[in-house]
């Protein structure tokens, strides 16, 4: 897994002191993945303590940084940073204000259950078979989706990257599981 921060983007308009909050409407985007909802949600309460009224926006990763930047949305806590939406960033920070980590130490990668016989990707090169030749992701705009792309480029392998879901990834690792089945699945921690 390689390690990532989490930061929070902020439109400009958010930039207000508590006093200025009487009567202001704010609207804060996300992506649904777990990490985000929890994370925009603890943000709401706070503002909503402030004396904001908040709207929560559930967008998909693009959309999500384009509208902080337009301004459709206030603000964000779901911006995997240094890398893994890097591209975004660039293409938008002129108008955007980055104001920092709200978590460090975040990491993506390929996931597997405890019981897995595979112990590295590596392993997939010969035995791709007992994941039915397959890696189980997210939806495809997400970062570790473009890093697992990648890895299956440089390392040669044998597997489809199958886009989806946070929901049905997280389904299809919990099947696995209870099934006594092997998978491999895109993860990120924290989650």
């Amino acid at each position: 897994m390689r390690s990532r921060t989490l930061g929070v983007l902020l439109c400009l308009a958010l930039a207000q002191g508590p006093a200025e909050a009487a009567d202001k409407q704010l609207r804060l985007a996300y992506v649904e993945w777990a990490d985000a909802v929890v994370a925009t949600t603890i943000l709401k309460q706070a503002l909503e303590e402030k004396g904001y009224e908040v709207k929560a926006v559930p967008l998909a990763a693009a959309a999500m940084w384009q509208a902080v930047a337009t301004g459709d949305v206030d603000a964000s806590v779901a911006a995997w940073l240094p890398v893994t939406q890097a591209a975004y960033y660039e293409k938008l920070k002129d108008k955007l204000e980055l104001l920092g980590p709200n978590v460090t130490g975040a990491k993506i990668g390929w996931v597997v259950p405890a019981s897995s016989p595979l112990t590295s990707i590596e392993d997939l090169k010969t035995k791709s078979a007992e994941v039915e030749g397959k890696v189980i992701g997210i939806d495809p705009g997400a970062g570790v989706m473009k890093s697992s792309e990648a890895a299956i480029g440089a390392y040669g392998l044998p597997v489809k990257l199958v886009d989806g879901s946070d929901a049905t990834m997280t389904s299809a690792l919990k099947n696995a599981v209870r099934q006594k089945k092997d998978i491999v699945v895109t993860g990120w921690t924290p989650h």
